[in-house]
């Protein structure tokens, strides 16, 4: 027995996708009445998830992701009845590679060699 939709709407809070460090993100969402776990589907295509992860909380870690490239994340809200039919408003981002230096060894400015 399915749950009345509107009682699996997620919804995804506007900043909620964040680069926590080199291949992964962050994403969070507003808890759903009735939901006993959330499946976090992305991908690299808008509207076409390739993953998934299965949280109980309402945010998640995506790890292993391809640094400087864009994904697409949306969430499903699940409990016993199942998963919720409709996705959450889809968010993308991206995972930013670390820094590990803010300045450079040596640089070439013309022929002279700058340290």
């Amino acid at each position: 027995m399915r749950l009345p939709s509107f009682l699996f709407a997620v919804a995804l809070t506007s900043a909620s996708l964040t680069t926590v460090q080199a291949g992964d993100m962050n994403v969070a969402w507003d808890p759903t009445p009735g939901a006993t776990a959330y499946r976090v589907y992305y991908g690299t295509t808008p509207g076409v998830y390739s993953a998934s992860i299965t949280t109980s909380s309402a945010s998640a870690t995506i790890s292993g992701l391809q640094d400087c490239t864009a994904h697409y994340v949306a969430v499903k809200a699940l409990n016993g009845a199942g998963e919720s039919e409709l996705y959450s408003k889809e968010v993308s981002g991206w995972p930013r590679p670390m820094i590990s230096s803010a300045s450079p060894v040596s640089a070439m400015q013309g022929r002279q060699a700058v340290l």
